[in-house]
């Protein structure tokens, strides 16, 4: 008896002592999201202060640029006046998401005085100018127009926008794309020490999942670069047909099976994170990932079982780490060594004025803590892909051949090397 006695209670200590991270970590965390909602709804936390964190380390806002080039089949003219006005019904909107700005001195997200319509507009005849990643009077939103090459511009501080955020609060009003589905967006269910515990078991998970598996090396002393292909929408299609997947799923499947074929061999595994959107209006920066790994294969058909097996397998970690990344700031620890590729897809669908007329899209995210990020969209008959390069596994010349492919200075503010100055047309890369 006396020594089933011991075992007990050395049983209750080895409980005490496992079950202490978890209470410590659960009451911190209900206390801390308690007055994230209740007690201090305006300030900066979670995604929101991951962004703020590199502007107030480097002096420089986290900018991310996107751009638009619009068919012949609409005169500059029309596009001009139709971009204006919509951008003046959105600056007469009570509390513009044009005027929404950051106090750095109390670290808060504000509304400021609505914005003059020539203050957040620019003209350029000028690739350089164009496409510069930044802003020398860091405003958090600016509309640019490139006439000659028929595109228009958005600069916008990833501190205030998100993607998904942006596309509903500004790019759809003035493209006139299919709002998103309701189902797109996921929201926060929370529910005491469930959460909590659901939040301690996926960190957990993570990990295990960092010691595993080797990480892809991130570039040291050569600047990040951004390619954009451009393929056949078709192609992604037939995968979804034929597998009966996702068009998410078909369109992760061959990309992935592209930058196998550009990778270091001794590389045989891939960490994905796909970004999955939420709706939260409490943050500005609103997303989750759903891991996926995927070990090198031969086909295409492999590449699809894989990567919807993960998403089936981890898809219940996504909530979790949702409400991790809103009220820690715990994303830099996870870009820089439990991903390699975060994946971010978002589909427009054209709808009326711009969206039916659009023909071309390119989206900088420079620079990046993960080793590639990739946003992909699809609208018409093409799907686009803009991969931020920042690994040296990955063979640049032959993963951008027929790509069009942007490099920049040491400080992302010039572009050095620009494909469509030197008119390299983006091309089919076979699956």
């Amino acid at each position: 008896m006396i020594f089933v006695s011991r075992i007990a209670v050395f049983a209750e200590y080895v409980a005490i002592v496992m079950a202490a991270p978890w209470l410590i970590y659960s009451l911190f965390t209900m206390v801390k999201r308690l007055w994230i909602y209740q007690f201090d709804r305006h300030g900066i936390y979670g995604s929101d202060l991951h962004m703020l964190r590199y502007f107030l380390s480097t002096g420089k806002k986290s900018y991310i640029y996107v751009d638009y080039e619009i068919q012949s089949t609409l005169s500059w003219d029309d596009i001009h006046h139709i971009v204006l006005s919509k951008l003046e019904v959105l600056l007469q909107q009570s509390q513009s998401p044009l005027s929404v700005s950051l106090d750095l001195q109390k670290r808060r997200l504000v509304f400021k005085d609505t914005p003059q319509l020539d203050h957040i507009v620019e003209y350029h005849d000028q690739f350089d100018a164009f496409y510069k990643i930044g802003d020398d009077q860091e405003r958090d939103c600016v509309i640019r127009f490139f006439p000659s090459q028929r595109r228009i511009g958005i600069l916008f501080d990833h501190t205030v926008f998100d993607g998904i955020l942006l596309s509903q609060q500004i790019c759809q009003p003035i493209l006139d794309c299919r709002p998103f589905s309701k189902g797109m967006l996921q929201e926060d269910q929370y529910f005491p020490l469930l959460s909590e515990t659901l939040q301690c078991y996926t960190l957990m998970k993570l990990a295990i999942s960092q010691c595993r598996v080797k990480s892809l090396p991130r570039r040291v002393d050569q600047p990040q670069s951004v390619v954009h292909h451009n393929w056949e929408f078709d192609h992604v299609k037939n995968i979804k047909s034929t597998f009966r997947c996702t068009f998410s799923d078909a369109l992760l499947a061959y990309y992935i099976d592209h930058v196998f074929k550009c990778l270091d061999s001794q590389y045989s595994s891939l960490r994905v994170g796909i970004v999955v959107g939420f709706k939260n209006p409490r943050f500005r920066n609103n997303y989750s990932v759903c891991r996926v790994n995927i070990n090198r294969a031969s086909d295409i058909s492999d590449y699809v079982s894989q990567i919807v097996d993960q998403v089936k397998k981890n898809q219940h970690e996504v909530l979790p780490l949702y409400q991790v990344f809103s009220i820690h700031d715990l994303q830099s620890r996870f870009k820089s060594g439990v991903i390699d590729c975060l994946f971010s897809p978002l589909f427009f669908f054209p709808k009326k004025g711009l969206s039916q007329h659009m023909q071309q899209t390119r989206f900088f995210n420079v620079p990046t803590g993960c080793p590639l990020y990739v946003f992909a969209n699809a609208f018409g008959d093409r799907v686009y892909c803009s991969t931020t390069i920042n690994t040296t596994a990955l063979d640049e010349e032959k993963f951008s051949s027929g790509a069009a492919i942007f490099k920049f200075d040491d400080a992302y503010s010039r572009v050095l090397d620009n494909a469509l100055e030197l008119d390299v047309n983006a091309s089919e890369v076979e699956a």
